[in-house]
């Protein structure tokens, strides 16, 4: 067995009778954005011992030491070493903050793991809209106390999804609530409500542990309690802050402390853990009607879509999400726009001998430009496209 060290400048491998090779000095890896890998020469030291070995024997020799030694593997796992969440504030090693960590630690420490599981996919994009709002990576975490990561959570205050929005705060940051939608169900949308909310409680507060209790309670309701003041300080404060927001706060401290102390340094949270894609509609689209077109099946669509009430986009104006598997967005956007050139092409074939400019009134476009358009997306390779990525779960 040929025994191996994966080290910072490359593999090291000890001597072996059957090979004679004394060392590889390095298999550089560079990560930007994809993988990149540079099989750079093998140095060897005694080049003349080769000359009785074939080149046949020498590659399977090497496949040999990089499957032995796991390599991929590990080059794999540095590729998908994952985003770059730090947990920057020194946790304060105060007693009530020590019993929340201790209490989870020894209680909760598995339902934590399971919702950290749940959370992966949701994770990167949040992670990814916070940095764009200048929210501290620890609020990434701010679901697991909210909803346990659960999109569909309902607390009995009427707050619903990832971030737990009463309907007067979602509707404040932009989210729609009616008989056809409801936002807060919506993982992109309210998490950019989540940010917007989380930034405009720093601006003021001044204070990220009086942001959570504000969170919780409510800005003007926590502001009742403590008063209009140039500095907020938490602990200064603690005794007025209102009994749930501040064991709120303190709650989340602890599971922050537990998070850096037993799961960061091994947890990976990674782009490709997001197992869904978002497509952005301005007209009405029937969930049915992707999966008649797609092959995907109902089910999934009204898993992925619980912000769509009736499983149709409202009939209004307005830009709206649609979530997809992973790697159906390119297919579903075929499918809608070859069934609106359809329609389009349908309705010349049959009205043809109506008057040319009511046909153009119609369509809102001259029928020189609504022709290229068919003529540009109406194609083989698209068309095939969806024969190609059409598939059952």
């Amino acid at each position: 067995m040929i025994k191996e060290k994966f080290y910072k400048g490359g593999l090291k491998i000890k001597k072996n009778t059957n090979l004679k090779i004394k060392k590889i000095l390095s298999i550089p890896v560079a990560i930007l954005g994809s993988l990149v890998i540079s099989t750079s020469s093998f140095a060897i030291d005694d080049l003349d011992k080769l000359e009785n070995i074939n080149s046949k024997k020498l590659d399977e020799a090497l496949n040999e030491i990089l499957q032995e030694s796991d390599i991929w593997k590990e080059i794999e796992e540095l590729a998908s070493s994952g985003l770059d969440i730090q947990i920057n504030w020194k946790i304060p090693t105060r007693k009530d903050v020590i019993y929340y960590a201790k209490l989870l630690e020894r209680k909760n420490s598995k339902h934590l793991k399971e919702i950290l599981l749940r959370g992966r996919r949701y994770i990167p994009l949040i992670k990814n809209i916070f940095a764009k709002y200048k929210i501290p990576d620890e609020l990434v975490f701010l679901p697991i106390i909210e909803s346990s990561f659960n999109v569909r959570a309902i607390s009995p205050s009427g707050a619903v999804g990832l971030w737990q929005f009463v309907p007067k705060t979602a509707k404040h940051y932009g989210l729609r609530i009616d008989k056809w939608i409801d936002e807060r169900y919506d993982i992109e949308k309210s998490t950019i409500a989540a940010a917007r909310y989380l930034r405009d409680l720093h601006n003021s507060f001044g204070n990220w542990y009086f942001v959570l209790s504000g969170y919780n309670v409510g800005e003007y309701a926590l502001k009742r309690k403590v008063g209009n003041r140039y500095r907020y300080d938490f602990w200064e404060l603690k005794s007025r802050i209102p009994i749930g927001a501040r064991k709120y706060t303190l709650k989340f401290l602890g599971t922050l402390e537990v998070l850096k102390k037993n799961f960061l340094p091994r947890e990976k949270f990674k782009e490709d853990d997001i197992d869904f894609e978002i497509i952005k509609v301005r007209k009405q689209v029937s969930l049915k009607e992707i999966s008649d077109i797609t092959g995907i099946p109902l089910f999934e669509l009204k898993r992925l879509n619980p912000h769509l009430k009736r499983g149709i986009t409202p009939p209004y104006n307005g830009i709206f999400n649609i979530y997809v598997p992973k790697g159906y967005k390119h297919t579903v956007e075929v499918a809608l726009n070859m069934k609106d050139l359809n329609i389009k092409l349908s309705l010349i074939n049959i009205e043809y001998t109506e008057n040319l400019d009511d046909i153009e009134k119609e369509f809102n476009s001259s029928l020189e430009k609504l022709e290229t358009e068919i003529n540009l997306e109406v194609n083989n390779s698209e068309i095939s496209s969806i024969e190609k990525n059409k598939r059952v779960f």
